[in-house]
């Protein structure tokens, strides 16, 4: 995280509308930059890149190119982390 200090002072601003990161308790900062890749924001994109470095040469591909990669929040996350808490709802959709 060091290596990209500016990269979370923006979106901690741009997504937590946080505008003092290093203000934050650690566990508090910790807890929101972990979120932070589930959103599309620079440490998403970091990771996404980070993600395609490390990923293995997909057969077929030209090299250099890696199929895209389709990230996914499992249900029971979104179902039982307490910052998600009344903000999705799995139940049946209700017709208006």
């Amino acid at each position: 995280m060091r290596d990209h200090l500016r990269d979370l002072a923006s979106d901690f601003s741009a997504i937590h509308g946080i505008r003092d990161m290093l203000s934050l308790p650690g566990p508090v900062f910790f807890a929101f930059a972990y979120r932070l890749s589930a959103y599309q924001g620079v440490m998403a994109a970091r990771a996404a890149e980070q993600e395609r470095d490390d990923a293995p040469e997909a057969p077929g591909q030209p090299e250099g190119r890696m199929a895209p990669v389709e990230q996914v929040t499992p249900r029971v996350v979104l179902q039982t982390d307490p910052a998600f808490k009344g903000i999705f709802s799995f139940g049946h959709a209700a017709i208006h």
